[in-house]
């Protein structure tokens, strides 16, 4: 028999089943429903809407109480401040009559709908409905029956042998028996409204942090006081776990600063799922205290900040006139809990065009099991091991990680496999209570029992600590939250891969730590170093930046080459929150933080150091953001509003004007920018990343690309591939053309293969492309000779490379005497020795002559799976037969391009390997 539960026969002859535990009764074998469940966890899952909600502002603005009302709970008596992040508050929301209900989810509750679940499933399967209906009627032999009676206590209870016992079942498991027994002949049930909603700290640290750790959400609710000004600067206040306020201040920021800050990650694409804003007022009865600007005039405001660039994410009220939902929180009344009402209809209509999410039951399961397995250790993380023995015990195969991955997308857990592979933190709250302390006794000056007063100051002034500092944090934190198992090296790890800090000499530097600079501050700290040219903006054209892109600028920036903090007089880093100055070679770089845009201001000294360094920094900049690449622009001259930027016309550059990006009306002359604006060479950088395969592909600016490629390489890559797939040269983009060759000139081997890519393109361009920057002018013509014969098949090619064996002379690109050559044979021993640089697989593949699409037909290719598969496949393809426009198979070839992709190590060994004196 399943554990606890005995079969009873009552008075009537009906024979029940017994939970010995808690007395409930079933009335069919519990190895019945246990062998539907086991069925289920093949194939069988919940279907439900995923929305994921998180509730962000200023601090004190009333979001933990909106968080209650939401869901008709009383609102804490004693204030304390949220952490940087709340573990999330799993709910349902259901749709009544007149009204909708949010309902949090017990694990009893969560049982009841995995029971009905799995009974849905099993239905479902048109070719084991049968064998259901067989497993439900059932009659299990040899099952003793118990003759007895329960006595008045309900304590004792006579069991006979069981001669039919199965395998023993977890305790997660048991819970399951009742509630399939009991939805065996449910209704199906329909699909889920799942909500998960999250509460975030409302310091301004938190919200630097905030999106480092929460990814994919589909609404962020912002909250603000309807008795402030969007102009005011809130006050920050930090009260501890007993009520007690330990630290006031006045923001740096503006309300509508922090909203453009906290909002920002409604528009970051590249997401799963469609994000969503809701605006929401509290203190609705102290409105009459902000006279200067009424409900009407600060809708109105909105209006203007969010619409129409924002149309699509902003979620207006009932009224479809009113952007800010406005109500009381703390004590509320019929009218606020209506507002509330309509607040969670407006979440419940998100689910309209979205498709509801397939949950296996195994993957439900799998999360619940490993939730019990670490209470019952008594602590909040595991092994990937232990995760990977829990699997193998719900038969789940192969998808272990990409559970992992759903759960952690939901914040339910944490899982870094590129970091932590081996790490799983089950309960997250620990690990974010540790960045939570951090902030709080760094930042806020709380006491700390095991962190002595230098330490503490060194991480407040200069933003740095270091792994005693973590390793001390992580003693004092168990005394206020729950123990954590995680190691301050891990932590370091994690904080490292999350943008949130990173090395320097010998410490780690943490931006998020420092104090912010005030406007006059900032001209200060500028004035110290004067512009060498126009300063430089990074901006979204049609949203504003990320909230916490600063502070992951800073320190990709300081992980990369060249890089570091400079220093003051005294020896310390010139940081704030905010600003921040930096060494690039001997320039100064200053970079400045104003939540619509990042400016950059350089001190080289000299305009031709400028004209070497301002490119090199534009691309470290766009190497920093990962997923939506920034616009380059520049300060705009006008006075009349907030700082901002300047935007470009399509003819800008040739006009020598721009235009004002508040006022489209108001144009300037480039001269009023300041010093030598266009060493930036912004149009070029910002028509290349944005829509150069529109614009380079059709060449519709020829002679301005042509006047900017002399002055800016960092954008030839782009623009030599796409100049092949011209359709006729003509004066205009004879002169673009002209540009790339003399680029390209400098480097004669590369001059050679975009001149043999561009024949077999175009023979006719031979006249335009002459051979004499080419190291083996001889060779090249004889490629150029051969590429200007049609080949159609592959016979053709195998046949070209014949030849080419039986030639004394080959074109290899290289002036060596005699190369060696490598066939399909050396495939295994040439991937052995270059496998490592597989990362950069189509780099090397351009290198080696591979047009982009036969590198993406790779990708799709059935079996290859990895970056090892396409690295394999492509030198296979190089090593078989080299198509006209692809540099001939041999060592040299190959080293050459390892050496272009930067991978030293590797070209070394191969050319070790076959005996090649580079």
């Amino acid at each position: 028999m399943i554990p606890d539960w005995a079969p009873v026969q009552r008075w009537n002859g009906e024979i029940v089943y017994l939970n010995l535990q808690s007395e409930r009764r079933i009335g069919e074998d519990p190895r019945a429903a246990y062998e539907r469940y086991r069925h289920a966890l093949k194939d069988g899952s919940v279907s439900a809407y995923l929305i994921k909600i998180v509730i962000v502002g200023a601090a004190g603005v009333g979001k933990t109480h909106l968080l209650h009302l939401l869901f008709n709970e009383e609102p804490p008596k004693v204030r304390r401040s949220t952490p940087l992040m709340e573990r999330p508050v799993q709910t349902i929301l259901t749709a009544l009559k007149d009204s909708t209900a949010f309902k949090k989810i017990t694990d009893e509750e969560l049982y009841e709908l995995l029971g009905h679940s799995i009974n849905d499933s099993i239905k479902q399967k048109a070719d084991s409905v049968q064998q259901s209906a067989q497993m439900a009627t059932r009659t299990f032999v040899n099952v003793p029956v118990i003759q007895a009676t329960v006595a008045e206590n309900n304590t004792e209870i006579e069991t006979g042998p069981d001669d039919n016992e199965v395998a023993p079942i977890s305790e997660v498991e048991e819970h399951l028996v009742e509630p399939i027994s009991k939805y065996k002949d449910a209704a199906p049930l329909s699909n889920i409204d799942w909500v998960y909603v999250i509460d975030s700290g409302g310091q301004p640290q938190f919200h630097q942090l905030l999106p480092a750790f929460m990814q994919h959400t589909n609404l962020k609710i912002f909250v603000l006081r309807l008795c402030d000004k969007l102009s005011d600067r809130p006050k920050v206040e930090y009260f501890d776990e007993h009520g007690k306020c330990i630290s006031s201040t006045t923001s740096v920021l503006s309300n509508k600063e922090i909203l453009q800050s906290c909002a920002q990650a409604t528009q970051t694409k590249d997401r799963n799922c469609d994000s969503r804003l809701i605006i929401v007022g509290t203190h609705r009865d102290q409105e009459h205290l902000c006279a200067d600007e009424t409900m009407l005039h600060k809708n109105k405001l909105l209006r203007e900040l969010l619409l129409p660039s924002m149309k699509d994410y902003v979620m207006l009220n009932n009224s479809a006139v009113d952007i800010v939902f406005s109500l009381n929180t703390k004590e509320p009344n019929a009218t606020d809990m209506k507002v509330a009402e309509e607040l969670r209809k407006a979440i419940l209509s998100m689910k309209t065009g979205m498709k509801p999410q397939p949950i296996p039951i195994r993957w439900l399961m799998f999360h619940q099991e490993l939730q019990a397995l670490s209470q019952k250790m008594n602590t909040d993380q595991l092994d990937f091991q232990q995760c990977i023995l829990v699997a193998e015990r719900l038969h789940i195969k192969g998808d272990t990680a990409a559970a992992l991955m759903f759960f952690s997308n939901l914040n339910v857990i944490l899982y870094y496999p590129k970091v932590l592979p081996d790490v799983v933190f089950i309960h997250p709250q620990s690990l974010l209570n540790i960045v939570t302390c951090l902030i709080k006794y760094v930042v806020y000056g709380t006491s700390c029992t095991h962190i002595n007063d230098p330490v503490l100051r060194k991480a407040c002034s200069e933003g740095m600590i270091s792994l005693q500092l973590l390793e001390w944090m992580i003693l004092d934190v168990p005394q206020v939250y729950k123990p954590t198992m995680i190691r301050a090296q891990e932590l370091l790890i994690l904080l490292t891969h999350l943008g949130i800090v990173c090395k320097n000499n010998g410490d780690y530097f943490m931006p998020s730590l420092l104090k912010s600079a005030d406007a006059k501050d900032i001209e200060i700290l500028l004035s110290k170093h004067p512009d060498s040219v126009a300063p430089c903006a990074v901006y979204y054209e049609n949203r504003w930046l990320d909230c916490g892109a600063f502070g992951f600028l800073i320190t990709s920036l300081l992980s990369s080459k060249g890089w570091k903090l400079t220093l003051d007089d005294q020896g310390l880093p010139c940081v704030h929150s905010n600003i921040i100055k930096m060494y690039y070679d001997s320039s100064v770089v200053t970079f400045v933080d104003y939540v619509s845009h990042i400016e950059i201001h350089v001190n080289a000294g000299s305009i031709c150091t400028c004209q070497d360094i301002c490119p090199e920094i534009m691309g470290s900049v766009l190497n920093a953001f990962n997923e939506v690449k920034p616009l380059f622009t520049f300060i705009c001259p006008c006075k009349k509003f907030q700082r901002h930027v300047t935007k470009f016309s399509s003819n800008s550059l040739k006009r020598k004007e721009i235009f004002c990006s508040r006022e489209q009306s108001n144009t300037f002359p480039l001269s009023s920018l300041g010093v030598k604006p266009l060493v930036w060479n912004l149009k070029a950088v910002n028509v290349l990343k944005l829509n150069y395969n529109k614009i380079i592909g059709t060449v519709e600016e020829p002679d301005l690309l042509a006047d900017l490629l002399y002055s800016n390489k960092i954008i030839l890559n782009d623009v030599k591939d796409k100049v092949c797939n011209i359709s006729k040269v003509d004066d205009k983009n004879r002169s673009l053309l002209d540009a790339v060759c003399g680029h390209l000139s400098s480097t004669p081997q590369d001059y050679a293969v975009f001149r043999n890519c561009a024949l077999q393109t175009h023979p006719s361009w031979e006249c335009l492309l002459p051979p004499e920057y080419c190291l083996s002018c001889a060779h090249v013509d004889e490629e150029c000779d051969l590429s200007s014969k049609k080949r159609k098949n592959k016979e053709g090619h195998k046949e070209e490379q014949e030849r080419k064996l039986k030639s004394p002379k080959l074109d290899t690109g290289f002036d060596s005497e005699k190369p060696v050559l490598l066939t399909n044979d050396d495939h295994d021993k040439v991937f052995k020795l270059t496998k490592s640089a597989s990362g950069k697989w189509k780099t090397i593949g351009m290198a080696l002559g591979f047009k982009y699409d036969e590198l993406t037909s790779i990708v799709k290719e059935p079996g290859n799976t990895g970056l090892d598969d396409y690295y394999a496949t492509m030198l296979s393809q190089w090593l078989d037969w080299a198509p006209p426009y692809h540099s001939f198979p041999c060592v040299q070839r190959l080293s050459q391009a390892l050496y272009e992709v930067k991978k030293e190590k590797q070209a070394l060994d191969l050319n070790k390997a076959y005996g090649v004196t580079v």
